[in-house]
């Protein structure tokens, strides 16, 4: 538990530390604006008259604890503040209001506490000395005896003068802002716990289905760089496996299905997704495309390509090229792939437009299958332009590091485009590979783990051969790029 505070300290110190500064300002200020009280108090002693026998003593202690206490109810002290208002015998500014006055009776004693507070301390003991008389007198008057030559059966007698005190009860600065730091200490916990609370990463597949249906899961050796490689579907196992049955795929003539995956923030691990899933569904022969409509990166148009500027979806939204010269398929796999494109003509969203969709609708006409890799919802409204007429649209969450908050963001906000979500695929947390440290990405570009991948260092690139579509070649087929080419584009 302990540990659990250290680190919520630790992730959430801004917080606590306002709320302790938020709690000694509030102090202050109370300290500063709450006028002085000065208290003052008497003790009394409702006593028997002096007897003979200790019987009829302890009969009379008892018969003066009893009388002390109807006395002390009574004596009302609002209703004694009241009276004592319109006491002449009072200077100006001694007057009491009702909460200035306390009347105690000691637990199973004839004893009775006055205290009374004022705004200096002659008027608190003056006020104290004027109850000390009211006290005294209706004792004396519910005392007497009938007979005037008889003496009463109790007394009441005062133990000392009032007290004069010159220290203030309130306010206490010292006492005062140490209770604001710690009630800021609290409401700062509180409020850092919340807030882990709400930022909580997505841990489990419990978690996840808190929000929505979990679809599958893909497994940390699964690399959107392996899915775009000969050999490299060997990779995805059953998990994968599992992900596209439940997907499913059209086969019955019907217009192919568009997929579209997206995921809250980079990283989550969402060209992965999509790469995976595409091939997965290519291994079981169905004609699969993988549009690469993210520009906010070069992720899945680099490994297929080998460039990041390879024309694209942007050109021939564009009108700038034909879509068979710019679709690019990935030799041992069964994919093709249409790259993002180059960057738009300014001042048109080609994402919203309906040359995007009339270009994703004829692949789906002439394939089975359409995966479309999107942008991070959180980088980009692409993703929710997109949302809205695709067929199906899948969302991608890492575990340990996507928040219950921004899944449920990400689902409220395709909800509010008219896309309804079949449901979440988890990722593995980073850094975890079969358990063990990742080791160095084999390929010529290191993948963050959502396909955007940055070009390695001159002198670290594998002795290997990348492809790249040649951009006027209207055949599709793939012109090797070799070791020394890329190095100089780097």
């Amino acid at each position: 538990m302990l540990q659990s505070y250290r680190h919520l300290i630790r992730a959430r110190w801004i917080m606590v530390l306002a709320g302790i500064v938020t709690g000694l300002a509030v102090a202050a200020v109370v300290v500063a604006t709450t006028p002085p009280r000065y208290a003052s108090e008497v003790t009394m002693v409702l006593s028997p008259t002096a007897s003979g026998t200790a019987s009829s003593s302890y009969d009379g202690e008892t018969l003066a604890t009893q009388k002390a206490k109807s006395y002390t109810s009574l004596l009302d002290p609002d209703l004694l503040a009241r009276e004592l208002a319109a006491d002449p015998s009072l200077p100006p500014g001694a007057t009491v209001v009702p909460g200035d006055l306390s009347l105690t009776l000691q637990p199973d004693t004839p004893v009775v506490v006055v205290r009374g507070t004022a705004g200096t301390p002659l008027r608190a003991q003056q006020v104290v000395q004027a109850v000390t008389r009211r006290y005294e007198l209706t004792v004396a008057e519910f005392e007497r005896p009938a007979d005037p030559a008889a003496r009463p059966v109790l007394t009441i007698r005062t133990v000392g003068p009032p007290t004069l005190n010159t220290a203030p009860v309130t306010p206490r600065p010292a006492l005062d802002l140490a209770l604001g730091a710690v009630l800021g200490l609290a409401a700062g916990l509180a409020a850092a716990v919340v807030a882990e609370r709400r930022r909580r990463p997505i841990r489990s597949v419990a978690d996840a289905e808190a929000v929505l249906p979990v679809l599958g899961s893909v497994p940390a050796r699964v690399q959107s760089a392996d899915c775009l490689r000969p050999g490299g579907t060997e990779t995805l196992g059953e998990d994968v496996r599992r992900l596209r049955a439940r997907l499913g795929v059209r086969r019955d003539g019907q217009p192919g299905r568009v997929v579209l995956v997206v995921s809250p923030s980079p990283g989550d691990g969402r060209s992965t997704v999509a790469a995976a899933l595409a091939a997965a569904w290519a291994r079981t022969g169905a004609r699969v495309v993988l549009v690469d409509a993210d520009r906010t990166g070069p992720g899945i148009t680099v490994l297929a390509t080998g460039v990041d500027d390879a024309d694209g979806l942007t050109d021939v939204a564009a009108g700038r090229t034909g879509l068979r010269r710019v679709l690019r398929s990935v030799p041992g796999t069964g994919l093709t792939v249409l790259p993002a494109g180059t960057d738009p003509p300014p001042g048109i969203d080609l994402p919203a437009s309906l040359a995007v969709r009339s270009v994703v609708t004829e692949l789906g006409r002439s394939n089975d299958v359409v995966v479309v890799d999107t942008p991070a919802v959180g980088d980009s409204g692409d993703a929710l332009a997109l949302a809205s007429w695709v067929d199906e649209v899948v969302l991608v969450a890492r575990r340990d590091r996507t928040s219950a908050i921004a899944l449920t963001g990400t689902l409220r906000a395709m909800t509010e485009v008219g896309a309804h979500p079949a449901g979440v695929v988890l990722t593995a947390p980073r850094g975890r590979r079969a358990g063990r440290t990742p080791a160095p990405d084999p390929l010529p570009s290191a993948d963050d783990g959502d396909g955007h991948v940055t070009e390695p260092p001159t002198g670290t690139v594998p002795d290997r051969t990348i492809v790249r579509a040649g951009p006027g070649d209207p055949d599709p087929a793939l012109t090797p790029l070799t070791r020394s080419q890329y190095e100089s584009r780097a």
